[in-house]
């Protein structure tokens, strides 16, 4: 009997202490769950538009909205595809970007620690684009996920990554000022980028020149340049002349007509472009009735005779640095027998440690080729690098012609030490004049 108490008296202890501890277990979950909205992972990472996301945490029934980063990128409560206290399942919108996810409920935004990143590797694409435009024009390029693309790529890496704007189906981007006819490259972001070409090519719009009228034409007079697109034009460079002719007599479409400066000498002229930092050049010289008397430099190299510690070392069949026979300006100039293998060359070597080419931009120099001699080329050799830069001069035939080489185009020396006008597989007689640098 005894026995039988105190095995009723054991069991009902352990009943006691079991529903304590239930009880325990209950009172420490409503302590971790305090009623409001926890958002505790979400995911799967790399997911692509129109793939379900998952949300997980406490309280989730709660939530009214999903909030994606982009326009119009909300998945309202309804359009869950499953929704319990612990769960939301819904489709990623085709308008969601690249950012924080924000859950909406009476408690409060709840918004991710991370940003949301997608892949639209098999989802971006183009469907058109803006054939034709002008520089500094905005050009239309459409297709699928295009507020997904962070660079436009023009012709030689011409990037560009600041939109006019952009949308799910439209992009809007402005034509540099230094881009170039061809296709283009729009790199796609999200998880996995991806670079598509378009299949159309943007031209861009470009003054042709056709005629220039009167040529030859007198310096101060007036020049009528006909063409297409030449209201496109935004300056007119001439030979020997340091400025640029900005203001015009008159100009349209198909015509400009400019005053010819008292200084231009024979040459291409090079148009200047609006927005752009291009240019184009007439497909012939223009040629002056007189020749106008020639600058001095700042840095002669040969005028009348060699300067600034310059000597002959020149290598041509022939050559006389004291010709009277024929000469541009003052009473001497160079008379030059190209021969050989076509690749002789007359020389300025400078006999000291060379001359500093700071504050000029380009060697300027005279050249009277014989009727034969035209269209030959010479190119320019700068510091003995025949395997560098060597940019060419193309001759005319019975006439002085002046050029002017930018440096940049000869390797942007911080000092020349030796130039040679070398035969550009040449053999003819030429007379060289009036030779140093400009600024």
């Amino acid at each position: 009997m005894i026995k039988l108490s105190y095995m009723r008296l054991l069991a009902l202890i352990c009943l006691v202490l079991s529903i304590g501890a239930l009880s325990s277990c209950k009172k420490d979950n409503d302590d971790v769950n305090d009623g409001k909205v926890h958002l505790l992972s979400f995911g799967p990472t790399g997911a692509r538009h129109g793939d379900t996301l998952r949300f997980i945490g406490q309280n989730l029934n709660k939530v009214t909205s999903i909030q994606f980063t982009g326009t119009n990128a909300v998945v309202e409560q309804k359009d869950f595809k499953q929704q319990t206290p612990e769960l939301i399942l819904l489709v990623v919108p085709a308008t969601a970007e690249k950012g924080y996810v924000t859950l909406k409920s009476s408690d409060g935004d709840i918004v991710t620690k991370t940003i949301l990143n997608l892949n639209v590797k098999t989802s971006g694409s183009i469907t058109s684009m803006v054939k034709q435009a002008k520089h500094g024009e905005n050009i239309t390029i459409s297709g699928s996920y295009m507020n997904w693309v962070t660079r436009v790529t023009f012709p030689k890496n011409r990037m560009v990554s600041t939109f006019v704007s952009k949308s799910f189906d439209q992009l809007i981007v402005q034509v540099p000022a230094d881009a170039e006819s061809g296709p283009l490259v729009l790199t796609f972001a999200g998880t996995d980028s991806i670079d598509i070409q378009t299949k159309d090519t943007l031209r861009l719009t470009m003054p042709q020149i056709t005629g220039m009228n009167p040529n030859p034409v007198d310096t101060s007079a007036n020049l009528t340049i006909t063409g297409t697109n030449l209201d496109l034009v935004s300056s007119v460079s001439f030979a020997n002349v340091t400025n640029p002719v900005t203001n015009f007599v008159s100009q349209t479409a198909t015509q400009l007509v400019v005053k010819v400066p008292s200084t231009a000498l024979r040459g291409k002229l090079t148009f200047g472009i609006k927005n752009s930092t291009l240019t184009v050049q007439s497909p012939v010289d223009l040629t002056l009735n007189t020749l106008p008397p020639l600058a001095d430099f700042a840095v002669p190299i040969y005028t009348d005779a060699l300067q600034n510690s310059f000597q002959d070392w020149s290598y041509t069949n022939t050559h006389d640095f004291t010709n009277t026979g024929r000469v541009r300006q003052g009473t001497r100039a160079i008379k030059a027998e190209y021969a050989g293998n076509g690749y002789q060359g007359i020389t300025f070597h400078h006999g000291g440690s060379g001359v500093s080419t700071t504050g000029y931009t380009k060697l300027e120099f005279s050249v009277y080729a014989d009727a034969a001699a035209n269209g030959q080329k010479l190119q320019i050799i700068t510091n003995g690098a025949y395997g560098g830069p060597t940019p060419q001069v193309t001759l005319i035939g019975g006439a002085w012609t002046t050029f002017s080489v930018p440096l940049s185009t000869m390797g942007s020396p911080a000092t020349i030490t030796e130039i040679v006008l070398q035969g550009a597989n040449f053999q003819g007689t030429v007379y060289i004049d009036h030779v140093g640098l400009r600024q």
